[in-house]
C-alpha cells in the first residue's frame, strides 16, 4: 500500500481564481487599502482613548476645585469662630 501524502505523483492544488487572477494579487491590490483602514481605525481608536482622557482629566480637575473651594469655606469660618471668641476675651 503506498503512503499518502507528497510524492512523484503529489500536485499541490492551485490558488483559486478571480477572473483570470488569483486571489493573492487581488489580496496585494487591496492591501493598501485595508492598510490605510487599520491606520484610520487606530487613529480613531487613540483619538478616542486620548478623548476619555482628557475628559477624566477635566473630571479629576473639577474635583479637586470643589474640594480646595469647600477647604476655603471651611477655613474662613475657623477663622471667624476664631476671631469672635477673641473679641469675647
Amino acid at each position: 500500500m503506498p503512503a499518502a501524502g507528497p510524492g512523484p505523483s503529489f500536485q499541490a492544488p492551485q490558488p483559486p481564481t478571480m477572473a483570470g487572477a488569483t486571489l493573492g494579487a487581488a489580496n496585494e491590490a487591496l492591501h493598501p487599502h485595508i492598510v490605510a483602514m487599520e491606520e484610520r481605525k487606530n487613529d480613531a481608536d487613540r483619538r478616542r482613548q486620548l478623548e476619555l482622557a482628557i475628559s477624566e482629566a477635566l473630571q479629576q480637575e473639577a474635583a479637586r476645585h470643589e474640594a480646595a473651594v469647600k477647604n476655603m469655606h471651611r477655613l474662613r469660618a475657623l477663622r471667624l469662630e476664631r476671631d469672635q471668641k477673641a473679641k469675647r476675651k
